[in-house]
């Protein structure tokens, strides 16, 4: 009985180490070269694994840079969450800064090197892998952006709904309605931030147009 639990957990690190494998040598490719020159070929041989491998764990590049885009926004988010404010709003302009590229004192270089890998590609002179999330969304419709239940959507509205009954925001438009404004604002910075190649920093814009459109509901 214990040899067999043994041998399962054995299988499942093994499954762990090879998608996590694939998920490195995918973001390792795709952060250099455009998305429709690398082949599936090239990034199981980054990996060190046979094509039929990646289509057991993936069933296309795109779906692995998605996966990508998903845990970051994951992390980022919880560990947001962990972190003390002063305030709703302070809390805000935190998690809209890490959304667009700010991530200063979020991660741990020698703890955090999965995502610390994702990070170095996402930043300025690094844009293959924001161009290439870019096109995969707007390809797919906007999957795991704009879908209420995604992780950061969810936490910009309830910081936005704890500020309106705190009183650190004033108005009679629900908090649904703010917060999809502030996140068109912070997805239109980083798509024009991707666009002109990386020329600026997107978090300080986007905060900077954020706060401007709050301005109006503080009391």
């Amino acid at each position: 009985m214990d040899n067999n639990k043994n041998k399962l957990n054995t299988r499942k690190e093994q499954a762990f180490q090879t998608r996590r494998k694939l998920f490195n040598a995918g973001i390792k490719c795709l952060g250099a070269a455009d998305i429709d020159d690398v082949r599936i070929k090239d990034i199981c041989d980054e990996a060190g694994v046979s094509v039929g491998i990646f289509y057991h764990y993936f069933s296309s590049k795109e779906e692995l840079l998605l996966e990508a885009y998903h845990f970051f926004d994951e992390e980022i988010v919880s560990r947001a969450r962990r972190r003390v404010y002063s305030s709703n709003l302070e809390a805000l302009y935190f998690i809209i800064g890490y959304q667009c590229g700010n991530y200063e004192g979020l991660f741990d270089k020698e703890t955090d090197s999965q995502i610390i890998e994702i990070i170095f590609h996402y930043k300025a002179g690094e844009l293959f892998l924001w161009c290439h999330v870019l096109r995969t969304q707007l390809k797919l419709g906007g999957i795991g952006v704009i879908e209420q239940d995604r992780p950061m959507n969810i936490y910009i509205y309830e910081l936005i709904e704890c500020a309106i009954c705190s009183g650190e925001l004033v108005s009679a438009l629900p908090a649904e309605e703010i917060a999809e404004t502030v996140l068109r604002i912070s997805r239109g910075v980083m798509f024009d931030w991707a666009v002109r190649g990386g020329s600026y920093r997107a978090y300080e814009y986007a905060l900077r147009d954020i706060k401007a459109y709050l301005k109006t509901y503080l009391p």
